[in-house]
Formats: structure tokens, sequence, C-alpha cells
């Protein structure tokens, strides 16, 4: 009895361990599911990451693209009006905070007629005169300082709206919202420059020269890829003729 009582003790034991084995392999199972689920959420969550990761970079680089080709473009109407893209930026935001438009037009402008008033001609050499502006002085300025002295001298003048529209005509300023923007002077002019270059607007010569060199070189990587895809289609015209053939056959 005391046997077959060890022996049927023995077998509770062994009954009681293989149960026990059975339900930790379960949970061990149901751990290694949630394993499983965890690492695939994971997966997921470092997926839409990566996606989202890719379309920021790809609106960063369009972004800089857009900014480039801009300065690249600022940089040779600023060379022609003989200013900087700082100065040019300025002026612009100084324009269209007052309402003007086309200032680009009227710098093309004023640059073509100072240099005809240089040379004893044209229509602003009176202007010139009236104003009291150093042709020599004013062409070594940045155009938006060029721009502000001549808003300081007719604001000083104390001349009439009359006469100042009609000097800014002669000098390429023919918006009627310029005549009230010069004879406020160069102050705001100056507090533009300022908030431009707070704001990080401002583009040293330097940074904008590589930036014209990039664009170009982008121009050119885009016009070799044409020519590729010209000379991939005329080498596989053989195979599109007859492929054109088969499918009329």
């Amino acid at each position: 009895m005391a046997a077959g009582t060890t022996i049927g003790a023995l077998r509770v034991v062994i009954g009681a361990d293989t149960s026990g084995l059975s339900k930790g392999l379960k949970e061990a199972e149901g751990g290694l599911k949630g394993v499983g689920r965890s690492a695939a959420d994971v997966a997921k969550k470092m997926a839409m990451v990566g996606a989202a990761f890719t379309a920021a970079a790809g609106a960063v680089a369009v972004l800089v693209r857009s900014e480039a080709d801009l300065i690249a473009s600022q940089a040779k109407l600023a060379r022609s009006i003989n200013g900087t893209i700082t100065g040019l930026r300025t002026l612009k935001m100084a324009a269209e905070d007052n309402g003007i438009v086309g200032m680009e037009a009227s710098l093309n402008r004023l640059n073509r007629r100072l240099g005809a008033a240089a040379m004893g001609t044209g229509p602003a050499i009176h202007a010139v005169g009236a104003l009291g502006l150093n042709l020599k002085e004013i062409n070594e300025m940045d155009v938006d300082k060029r721009v502000a002295l001549i808003a300081d001298r007719i604001k000083e003048s104390g001349m009439s709206a009359q006469e100042a529209a009609r000097h800014l005509q002669n000098l390429g300023f023919e918006q009627r919202e310029a005549t009230t923007f010069f004879m406020l002077g160069g102050d705001a002019i100056r507090a533009t420059r300022q908030e431009l270059e707070r704001y990080g607007l401002a583009v040293d010569e330097v940074s904008a020269a590589k930036l014209e060199d990039i664009t170009t070189q982008w121009s050119r990587i885009g016009t070799a890829m044409a020519g590729i895809r010209t000379q991939l289609t005329v080498a596989l015209l053989p195979l599109l003729e007859t492929s054109g053939n088969l499918i009329e056959s």
C-alpha cells in the first residue's frame, strides 16, 4: 500500500508537473504571439515614420530647388541694376508693403536713366540736378540705399507731390503710389533692410554665385537626361517599327 501510495503519489506529482509544463508552453506561445504582434506593430510604425521622412525630405528638396532658382534669377537682375540680392529684396518688400507693383521694372529704368544722365542726356538729368544727386556717389551704393537717398532728398526738399511725381517719372518710377512712398523719406527702406536681415532673407554675393553655378549644373543635368531619352528612342526605333507591323498584321 505504501509503495502503491508512493507510486500513486509519484504519478500525481508527475501529472502535476506535466500540466504545469503544458500551461507554461501555452503561456510561452501566447507570449511569442504577443512579441510577433508587437514586432509587426513596430515595423508598421517604422514604415510610417520612414514614409513621412521620405515625404518630408522630398518637400525640403523641392523648397531648396525653388529657392535656389529664385536666388539665381535675382542675382542676375541685381547685377543688371548694379546692386545686390539683399538690396533688391529690400526694395521689393518695401514696395509690396506700400502697394507698389512693378518695382523691378522701375529699377531697370532708373539704372538706364541714371546712366544716360551721367552722359549728360535723358529725362533724368533734370531730376538729378533738382535733387542734388552725385551720380558717382549714388552709383557706388547698393540699389536700396540708392533709392533711399532719392527718397531722403525728395522729403528734405519740401517739394509738392506734383513736382515729386514729375521727378520720379523722369527717374523711372511711374506708379501712382510711388510719390507717397518717396515723400516719406528713406527710413522705411532702411528699416525694411534691417527686418530682412533679421529674418534671414539676406544673401551674400559669394553664396549667390555658388547657387547660380548649382542651378546651371541642374539645368545641364536635365539637358543631358533629355539627350539620353532622345538617343534611347532613336536606338529603339527598329524595335518600335517591328512592334507596329506586328500589331497591324
